[in-house]
């Protein structure tokens, strides 16, 4: 999967959840309460998903469960990094600027962090149609 397909399969799942997956703490999970997810959890399917990849980063998920990554089909830049750290970037979107809870369903920091995602990666995004 190419970075602008990644980028487009993350935007619309996220903005059709329009909440974090978290756990009853507040925790960000790749699978949460109610069959919420991730960013990154929208990338690889249910059945290759296990408890203990919970509370791990992208490069934490990389060496916990890297078949998950191969799964998602994570294609390594020439510096072998950057498509980590893109994946990194869509997470933190996730982390830091989506709405706790469905009642504030405020998306606007998280589509301006998409938006600098999208410019910093020369990808297109598409402001939602409302």
């Amino acid at each position: 999967m190419d970075k602008q397909k990644v980028f487009d399969t993350v935007l619309g799942a996220m903005r059709k959840q329009g909440q974090k997956s978290v756990d009853h703490n507040g925790k960000c999970k790749y699978r949460g309460i109610g069959g919420l997810k991730c960013a990154i959890g929208h990338l690889f399917p249910d059945e290759m998903y296990t408890p203990d990849m919970e509370y791990k980063g992208i490069h934490g998920l990389l060496r916990r469960a890297p078949n998950v990554l191969k799964a998602i089909g994570v294609n390594f830049d020439s510096d072998g990094k950057s498509q980590l750290f893109f994946l990194q970037e869509l997470q933190d979107g996730h982390d830091c600027y989506m709405p706790d809870f469905v009642l504030y369903h405020d998306m606007t920091r998280y589509e301006r962090r998409m938006a600098y995602i999208a410019e910093r990666y020369s990808l297109k995004y598409v402001k939602p149609s409302n």
